[in-house]
């Protein structure tokens, strides 16, 4: 499924290009949730934040961004 390619198979392609961070976006019944990746070592990313429906995020990474999930079509 999507979900298991955006999980698992895609953050090692991220991670083989040199991609230092990314967000993955998933629903959930509240509404979309937003969470952004960084890499920690090698292969490997750990979460840096979330940002849940409701909220209104300035973040810093890759580059200023306003995240603001209630704010996408569901």
């Amino acid at each position: 499924s999507s979900r298991r390619h955006d999980r698992f198979i895609k953050p090692t392609l991220y991670a083989e290009a040199g991609i230092e961070s990314y967000w993955r976006i998933e629903r959930t019944e509240a509404g979309p949730v937003a969470h952004l990746y960084t890499r920690a070592s090698g292969e490997h990313y750990a979460l840096h934040r979330s940002v849940n429906p409701g909220e209104n995020v300035l973040a810093e990474l890759p580059y200023p961004v306003q995240v603001a999930p209630a704010a996408w079509p569901h």
